[in-house]
């Protein structure tokens, strides 16, 4: 679940539907809300692959294109 999580959370950008109130609970040391609390998606957010990274950083230098 935690790597379903981590891979929503690395590609999309989220945000709290409209009208909705979110109250804050206490749950140990930490503050989670009370309820589930409903999220939309506002944008996907672009994902570079290792290589795009790769190619990206071998044609620019101290970000100045140097082609």
């Amino acid at each position: 679940m935690k790597l379903v999580l981590a891979t929503v959370l690395s590609r999309y950008q989220l945000a709290i539907a409209p009208n909705t109130s979110v109250q804050p609970w206490r749950r140990g040391i930490t503050i989670v809300p009370s309820q589930a609390c409903p999220m939309v998606v506002k944008t996907q957010r672009h994902v570079h692959s290792a290589r795009e990274k790769v190619i990206s950083y071998s044609t620019t230098r101290y970000g100045k294109d140097i082609s």
